[in-house]
């Protein structure tokens, strides 16, 4: 359909042409990932700022010609600009950035993956935890998709998980009994079932403020690797 029109989202991804246009990838409510052109955009033609740069959010003003999208304007609501003052910061946010990229159908609308990697980019710029924030983002992500590992029941024989239990890396979190019963020779360490539990069903600003026990970031990379690599399958 041609015309103009108007959606909220983020840019994810941008590209310049050597003639000095743009090109914007969108995840836009309602319509999923989708290219906008900016002809000149990228040698300031097109008076832009930093509103098609990753990480900002906003309203986008589109118009749609016969050939292509066009965008027109941007009412900048958050930038997220603080994240490239840390370059580990910048690195993670990117990472999830290519994720989505990789992972997001164009022209499929993923609204339920938006909020968690808004709050994401959020709990990152205040200094929670990285590794922590990832295994948040990444389980709420699969959450929304129907893939995450469930965090109540054992993924063998279906019985309730007590505190401290997990299992084996594809295979799910499981009961202290199925785990013996296959004899592993080596255990996959990941954090305590309660953090893992808590990280992920505490509120926004509850998350904010709590701070997991014997926090070991080897731990949660591991465990992050897992979701991770769900992920990967899944796209």
């Amino acid at each position: 359909m041609q015309g103009y029109g108007s959606a909220t989202g983020v840019v994810l991804r941008r590209t310049d042409t050597p003639r000095g246009d743009r090109r914007v990838l969108l995840a836009l409510r309602e319509i999923g990932p989708v290219w906008a052109s900016v002809p000149g955009g990228a040698k300031g033609s097109v008076r832009f700022g930093g509103a098609t740069e990753p990480f900002v959010w906003g309203v986008f003003h589109l118009y749609r010609s016969p050939r292509r999208l066009h965008l027109r304007e941007v009412d900048v609501k958050e930038h997220f600009w603080e994240l490239r003052s840390r370059p580990a910061w910048l690195r993670r946010g990117l990472a999830w950035d290519a994720l989505l990229v990789r992972g997001l159908l164009p022209g499929h609308p993923c609204d339920e993956v938006l909020p968690p990697f808004f709050w994401a980019l959020s709990f990152l710029r205040e200094g929670v935890s990285e590794e922590v924030v990832e295994w948040r983002f990444f389980w709420k992500w699969l959450h929304a998709w129907g893939r995450a590992p469930d965090l109540e029941r054992c993924a063998s024989c279906g019985t309730p998980l007590e505190a401290g239990k997990w299992g084996t890396e594809g295979e799910g979190f499981q009961c202290a009994a199925c785990a013996l019963r296959q004899e592993r020779e080596s255990e996959v360490n990941f954090p305590p079932l309660k953090d893992l539990r808590r990280a992920v069903w505490l509120s926004p600003k509850e998350f904010f403020s709590w701070e997991s026990e014997n926090f070991c970031p080897a731990l949660w990379s591991q465990a992050n690797g897992w979701l991770r690599s769900i992920l990967v399958r899944s796209g």
